[in-house]
C-alpha cells in the first residue's frame, strides 16, 4: 500500500547545482576533517531507490581516493520498503543510468542481466534504512549534510514547518541542508539557517567539531 501511495520520482544527479556545491564547497573541509581523524555523516532523506545517495557517493569517491579508509557514512532512508530494497541492490535500468556522466558510468557501474549495478565499493558507502519522516528518528548523532529534496512539498504547511525544524536540529554547526527546487525553508526568528545557494541552506559554523555521535 505504501508503494502504491508514495511518489518515487528520482534521477541520478538531479538538480546538479547541489552536487556542484557539494563537490566544490561543502565536502572539501569535511574530507580534511575526516583525514584528521574526525567523522562525517551525510543523510539522504526520502531517498527513493537510492539514486540520490549513490550520486553523493560518486562525488565523494571522486574527491577522495582514500574514501574507504575514512570515517564517512551515508545514510539513505525512505518510507517505502520496496525502494529501500532496490537501493540496497543498486541495480538500475540502462535508461536511468544515462543521466550519469559517461566517465562515472564506466567507473562505478557494471552490466548485469537486470541492468547496470553500482559497484560494491560504492554500495558499501551507503546504508539504507526504512524511515517515516513523521515518526521519531532513531539516529542518535548529528549530520554534516542533509539532502531532503522534493519530499516536504507533499506535506501540509504545519507538517512542513515541523520537519524543517527537525532537520535543522539534526545538523551539526556549519551543516548543509539541500531541498527541492519547489521547496523553501521558512527563515524566521525560529531558524538559524542561512541561505547558501539555490535551495541550499547552512547553519553558522561554531568552530571545530568531530562530527558528533555515530547514528545507528
Amino acid at each position: 500500500m505504501i508503494s502504491a501511495l508514495t511518489t518515487n520520482v528520482t534521477h541520478f544527479f538531479r538538480e546538479n547545482h547541489h552536487f556542484e556545491t557539494l563537490r566544490t564547497t561543502a565536502l572539501p573541509p569535511l574530507l580534511a576533517r575526516a583525514r584528521a581523524g574526525g567523522r562525517v555523516r551525510i543523510w539522504s532523506a526520502g531517498s527513493s531507490n537510492g539514486q540520490e545517495a549513490y550520486s553523493i557517493a560518486m562525488v565523494l569517491s571522486e574527491l577522495a581516493s582514500d574514501l574507504t579508509r575514512l570515517d564517512i557514512r551515508i545514510l539513505a532512508t525512505d518510507i517505502d520498503p520496496v525502494m529501500i530494497a532496490r537501493g540496497c541492490d543498486g541495480i538500475y535500468e540502462d535508461a536511468a543510468v544515462e543521466a550519469v556522466p559517461q566517465v562515472l558510468r564506466r567507473k562505478y557501474f557494471e552490466p548485469t542481466a537486470e541492468g547496470q549495478r553500482v559497484i560494491k565499493p560504492l554500495r558499501d558507502c551507503v546504508s539504507f534504512r526504512e524511515l517515516n519522516l513523521h515518526d521519531p528518528w532513531p539516529m542518535k548523532g548529528q549530520f554534516d549534510i542533509i539532502f531532503c529534496r522534493n519530499v516536504v512539498i507533499y506535506f501540509d504547511p504545519e507538517a512542513q514547518q515541523r520537519l524543517w525544524q527537525r532537520l535543522e536540529n539534526a545538523l551539526n554547526p556549519g551543516g548543509w541542508l539541500f531541498v527541492g527546487h519547489s521547496e523553501r525553508v521558512t527563515l524566521d526568528g525560529t531558524s538559524a539557517l542561512k541561505t547558501a545557494g539555490i535551495t541550499t541552506y547552512r547553519l553558522p559554523d561554531a568552530g571545530p567539531k568531530d562530527g558528533g555521535s555515530q547514528w545507528h
